[in-house]
């Protein structure tokens, strides 16, 4: 019995609120241009919390990260013998990681 009250109640509730606001239809629209308002907003908070940030000294810090890795991986084939391309050819040189001789039948 109080299941069916309580489903009564709803019922009302959301008929009322479907005549009041002018129909289904525009309840939606209404609910699109409130979401659309809300992403847009969030997108400007974006945008200017972006632009607020000073990047260049994080351009900076990435390009000298970069440069680093560059010369470490050079160091590294540079020891290994390894060719880079683009890069001259390296004197030959004694591996110390991986296999040094050639399996056998080649």
């Amino acid at each position: 019995m109080r299941m069916n009250q309580a489903m009564a109640e709803l019922h009302e509730m959301s008929a009322g609120m479907i005549s009041n606001i002018g129909g289904a239809g525009d309840t939606l629209n209404r609910l699109e241009s409130m979401v659309t308002e809300e992403r847009d907003r969030a997108a400007g908070r974006a945008r200017v919390a972006r632009d607020a940030v000073d990047m260049t000294g994080v351009e900076v810090k990435e390009a000298e990260m970069n440069a680093l890795a560059d010369q470490a991986l050079a160091d590294f084939a540079a020891r290994e013998g390894i060719s880079i391309k683009g890069a001259a050819q390296p004197a030959p040189a004694e591996r110390s990681m991986g296999a040094t001789e050639k399996p056998q039948g080649q």
